[in-house]
């Protein structure tokens, strides 16, 4: 805007007034670092959410992979004879391995019968299975694996593929094998039914477990194991750099359980 002036020689002349190019110029300047400087601040929180936001899903799958392993150790010696190897950990403590009945299949054979037919109190928890266990009255007690050809579940019956004897006393049961472990080259814990892996959880850094007797100490023998502490540490697969507890940076949550052994109360 152009206005008129007066000096003190009574002269007028124009006036300039308002922004120079080179003010304008900074000010756009300005507004562009503070406009990026809002844009990564936002992104790195996208990021840190997202981030917090897939820990929390692993940590829920591992809580509930957690859970049904504690199910399962909690109900271990249900519907089993008085085995000394129902729960087993190895030496590192980071590999469980537990023989269950999960269908209740059992059956004391109450007099000698030879043949490939035996008659039990109820079938049904048989049905489908394709081998049964025999245990022996030996002390210790053998074991023999029977390969079973039919189950009527109408007549109670077990039909077995070979003939074979059955003494008094002897227990005939089904039995599942169930490992669990972490393959820690790809963090996901893992379950082996009868050696058939399958996937249980992903992004699990470790899972530990031990056992105690009714006076607290630490034992490995399923006679004397009263109560089972269990820990399974989740892992967050994005890393963060401030976070330096561990060489990838990624973050972890141990979850821990304590389960009373229901079967040896």
């Amino acid at each position: 805007m152009w206005r008129a002036d007066s000096d003190n020689s009574g002269l007028s002349r124009m006036k300039c007034g308002g922004y120079t190019l080179i003010a304008l110029l900074v000010g756009l300047v300005i507004a562009a670092l503070a406009v990026i400087a809002v844009g990564r601040l936002f992104q790195s929180s996208m990021r840190s959410y997202s981030s917090q936001q897939r820990f929390s899903t692993n940590t829920v799958s591992c809580r509930n992979s957690m859970e049904m392993i504690a199910d399962m150790v909690r109900q271990a010696g249900c519907n089993m004879p008085d085995v000394d190897s129902v729960i087993a950990i190895n030496a590192k403590r980071d590999t469980l391995t537990m023989k269950v009945n999960p269908s209740g299949a059992i059956y004391t054979i109450p007099a000698t019968i030879i043949g490939t037919k035996v008659y039990v109190q109820d079938a049904a928890p048989f049905y489908g299975s394709t081998s049964a266990l025999k245990q022996s009255n030996d002390n210790p007690p053998k074991y023999e694996t029977l390969a079973l050809s039919g189950v009527d579940t109408v007549h109670d019956t077990l039909q077995f593929s070979a003939v074979d004897t059955f003494y008094g006393g002897e227990v005939v049961f089904i039995q599942q094998t169930y490992r669990f472990f972490v393959d820690r080259g790809v963090y996901q814990l893992i379950t082996s039914v009868n050696g058939s892996n399958s996937l249980l959880s992903e992004n699990v850094d470790s899972m530990s477990a031990r056992f105690y007797d009714s006076s607290g100490t630490q034992v490995t023998s399923w006679q004397t194991m009263q109560v089972c502490s269990l820990m399974v540490r989740a892992r967050n697969p994005i890393p963060n750099a401030s976070y330096t507890a561990y060489s990838d940076h990624c973050q972890r949550l141990a979850l821990v359980r304590s389960i009373m052994l229901r079967n040896k109360l």
